[in-house]
């Protein structure tokens, strides 16, 4: 049986990610809600909607608040020391031209990027006299290992209140809008869970590298990241 909405998948995976890192088993949960374990697990696979005591109990449990638990995204913004740890070593080079050029777009950076193997890159760009990202190039990552999602490929020219899941897009949109604003590179552990069409739901986790560009009177923004998790969830 599947997931039958993106709340159930959502709700779902955010409990089995807390249940994990709580160290509970879902035989554990189950007794202290006074459940069959089987329950639980239809929980956490999105096949049923706990009632709200036992989303109570078990966030209680798992040290998780009823706004995490129904939150679709969530972004935490990272120092950028944090690239000093060998994990995210592939976006200290990207980070180092941005500073050399004072982020001023050179061609080294495409190179750059096919050299450490950054390849899901997004790039937008706001024309000189518009207040809208329109998306400008894709890396070659930017896709699910399903075939038949082109979620991205399809918006080249588009802007990013026009994603097909527009409040995914809409968020996404002021994150790299803020950056631009502030001209300054940004740091985030992102996850989210993205619904791009009514069959196709996936959920992200990435460590994301963002930077303002500018190009004559032309301002862009560069998302590079690096995914903890990639996976279709229905």
């Amino acid at each position: 049986m599947a997931a039958s909405n993106l709340y159930e998948i959502n709700v779902g995976w955010r409990l089995t990610r807390a249940r994990r890192a709580a160290g509970f088993t879902q035989a554990e949960i189950a007794e202290e809600l006074g459940v069959n374990a089987a329950v639980v697990r239809e929980y956490e696979l999105g096949i049923g909607r706990p009632p709200p005591r036992h989303l109570v109990v078990m966030a209680d449990l798992m040290g998780l608040s009823l706004e995490e638990l129904f939150t679709r995204w969530h972004s935490e913004r990272r120092p950028l020391e944090a690239l000093d740890g060998p994990r995210l070593a592939k976006f200290r080079p990207l980070l180092r031209l941005w500073q050399a050029s004072r982020g001023r777009w050179n061609g080294d950076i495409g190179d750059m990027i096919e050299r450490s193997e950054l390849k899901r890159t997004l790039l937008v760009r706001r024309p000189p006299r518009g207040d809208r990202l329109i998306f400008e190039q894709f890396g070659s990552g930017m896709r699910t290992r399903k075939p038949t999602d082109t979620y991205f490929v399809e918006m080249l020219g588009y802007d990013m209140y026009d994603l097909p899941d527009q409040e995914y897009g809409a968020w996404m949109a002021e994150t790299y809008d803020r950056t631009l604003v502030h001209r300054r590179p940004r740091l985030d552990y992102t996850e989210a869970v993205v619904s791009p069409s009514s069959l196709l739901v996936y959920r992200i986790r990435h460590n994301r590298l963002i930077l303002p560009w500018s190009v004559g009177s032309d301002l862009f923004v560069m998302g590079v990241s690096m995914p903890k998790e990639l996976a279709v969830a229905s």
